[in-house]
């Protein structure tokens, strides 16, 4: 019998190396992930560096390497919860369009809640931070750390009231109605809510307790449309 050939057997490819810059922001992606991840366990007080390289799979250095100190980790944490959650929510909407405010209003409030329940581990770390924040004698919370938690709660009431100013504008919300002290409103509401989700999340639905939260709050300043009556 002839003797069957053997497949040609083709060089793989190597897939391409890396760059220095982009294996750096690799590790510090997940140094900043552990980071959350003990915060959410401990908080900040008891927070090492070594702790939180061991927790990425690094050495217990690596952290001071790249962060420097606690307090670089920490502003770096901030600046990844404010791009994921409030940045990445622009991203995720659809294109503006005119007399659109409450929809974007409510899929922005939407995806926060997702977040939320997909990744509470983002939440968890900016109530604590938040609360740190409030402490007048904070071993962890800078000024600069404390100026970026206001930021990120400046930023997320400005947006707010952003869409609530687009309804007004188009009619879709009452001519009285103060979107800066109602965008606060539904903040504040919303982070109570939340808050209380993350100490017992088996006691309640957070996406449908968030809708009926943001039912009522809208229900007095969106303009109601008049009923069409029915011709037979």
């Amino acid at each position: 019998m002839p003797k069957r050939k053997r497949p040609v057997s083709r060089p793989r490819q190597k897939s391409p190396r890396r760059t220095q810059a982009e294996r750096r922001a690799t590790s510090e992606q997940k140094i900043i992930d552990a980071a959350m991840r003990v915060i959410s366990r401990k908080g900040t007080d008891r927070l090492t560096l070594s702790e939180v390289g061991a927790e990425a799979g690094y050495s217990r250095g690596l952290p001071a390497h790249l962060f420097g100190n606690k307090q670089g980790l920490l502003l770096h944490v901030v600046e990844r919860y404010m791009r994921y959650v409030v940045g990445n929510t622009h991203f995720a909407l659809p294109d503006w369009e005119p007399g659109q405010g409450m929809q974007r209003l409510r899929a922005t409030i939407r995806i926060w809640m997702e977040t939320g329940v997909r990744f509470p581990e983002y939440f968890r770390t900016y109530l604590i931070l938040s609360g740190e924040a409030v402490r007048e004698e904070s071993t962890t919370m800078s000024a600069a750390l404390r100026t970026r938690i206001y930021k990120i709660n400046s930023r997320t009431r400005e947006q707010l009231g952003r869409y609530l100013k687009q309804g007004k504008k188009h009619g879709e919300v009452a001519a009285d109605a103060d979107p800066d002290h109602e965008a606060m409103l539904m903040m504040s509401t919303l982070l109570g809510l939340l808050a209380f989700w993350m100490l017992d999340p088996d006691s309640f639905d957070l996406r449908k307790a968030a809708d009926r939260c943001l039912d009522d709050l809208l229900a007095r300043l969106e303009l109601k449309k008049p009923r069409t009556r029915k011709t037979g």
